[in-house]
């Protein structure tokens, strides 16, 4: 999920978004009206958060202009706690209002509520192969058995279950999950990928698609962990002889040749 955050203190719009990140989404960051309208206009945002208070042409003009665009992005503005702020804030076409000082979990909250509404074609229950991600709870089961992901690797596996075998480019990762700040040959995304895979217990789960990006595969998830020996043994159940040791005897070691 891509975020533009416009406030007018860097100091706290930073502390913010810090929050935002660690709940995988990506955020940019303008403390001018006319630099916030610039982004909006150059990158496609899932939700754009606007302090009423901003230099230039001012928070709730800033509102208008972006919503009055074709296809707009849902608009969270910051106001003060007032019922007239609110009120004008709604009628410059925002989409929601959240009166300042606030929660971090409040406003995350009101983000994903946000962002729901913009993806109202999209399931909130994703599935493939053996997989099964649930967006409202934000969990993900393999055959019934949950696993337990980082958000970014959250993010990541639903980008990828919503493309539905199309690649994703590396790019496109970062610019959804990371942000703008993040450098494109950072090798985070290979990185999240990989203990992805481990997770899900199947490498071929997720493909590099010839240099096009990630892509879902078609290979199976396995339905359950093989079990190990000691558990095997509690069971009373028979152990392979090479699973049963793990280091092989004296006499089956090789003799060392003449």
């Amino acid at each position: 999920m891509r975020i533009l955050f416009a406030h007018n203190d860097s100091v706290s719009a930073q502390a913010v978004a810090s929050e935002l990140r660690r709940s995988a989404m990506a955020v940019d960051f303008a403390h001018r009206s006319d630099e916030a309208e610039r982004l909006s206009i150059c990158n496609d945002y899932d939700v754009v958060i606007i302090d009423q208070n901003l230099p230039t042409i001012g928070g709730y003009e800033l509102c208008r202009s972006i919503a009055g665009r074709q296809v707009p992005p849902p608009i969270l503005l910051l106001t003060a706690n007032q019922v007239e702020a609110r009120v004008q804030g709604l009628r410059a076409g925002a989409d929601d209002c959240l009166s300042k000082p606030f929660a971090s979990i409040e406003l995350v909250a009101r983000i994903r509520a946000l962002s729901r509404r913009r993806r109202t074609a999209a399931p909130l229950i994703l599935r493939h192969e053996g997989i099964t991600l649930d967006q409202a709870r934000r969990e993900v089961r393999i055959h019934e058995r949950l696993v337990t992901l980082t958000p970014k690797e959250f993010a990541v596996l639903r980008l990828l279950m919503e493309a539905k075998g199309q690649p994703i480019p590396h790019e496109d990762l970062l610019a959804d999950i990371w942000d703008t700040h993040m450098n494109s040959r950072t090798n985070t995304v290979r990185t999240t990928v990989s203990r992805l895979r481990h997770k899900l217990g199947c490498p071929e789960v997720i493909c590099v698609d010839n240099g096009k990006g990630y892509r879902l595969g078609q290979g199976m998830a396995p339905t359950s962990v093989t079990p190990r020996v000691q558990d095997r043994h509690s069971r009373g159940e028979p152990v392979p002889p090479r699973a049963a040791r793990e280091t092989p005897t004296p006499a089956e070691r090789p003799r060392p040749q003449p």
